[in-house]
C-alpha cells in the first residue's frame, strides 16, 4: 500500500515539475521508478540500521517515524502544487 502511494506521489511530482517538462512520458516514468526504488531502499536500510544498531527501538516507533515523514512529504507536495497553481492563476495561464 505505502510503496504504491509513494509512486503515485512521485508521478504527480514529476509530471508537474518544471525541470522535467522537456522529458517525454517514458523518461518521466523512468525517473519515477528510479526514485521510488531509491526511496524504498533508503527506508529498508533505515529499518535495518535501526533494528541492528539500536536494538531497543521498536518497530512501532519506526512506523510512527515513517508515517510522520509521509505526512510531511504530502503537505510539502500540496503546498508546492498550491503555489504552482497560484502562480499560474496570477499569470493568467489557468484555463
Amino acid at each position: 500500500m505505502v510503496p504504491i502511494f509513494i509512486i503515485f506521489i512521485l508521478i504527480i511530482m514529476f509530471l508537474g515539475n518544471k525541470v522535467t517538462k522537456e522529458l517525454n512520458i517514458w523518461q518521466k516514468l523512468g525517473l519515477v521508478i528510479v526514485h521510488a526504488s531509491v526511496l524504498f531502499l533508503a527506508v529498508m536500510l533505515t529499518h535495518y540500521i535501526a533494528i541492528t544498531v539500536f536494538g531497543f527501538i521498536t518497530i512501532g516507533w519506526i512506523k510512527m517515524v515513517v508515517k510522520f515523514m509521509l505526512i510531511v512529504i504530502i503537505v510539502w507536495i500540496v503546498l508546492r502544487s498550491l503555489r504552482y497553481l497560484s502562480l499560474k492563476i496570477s499569470a493568467g495561464k489557468f484555463p
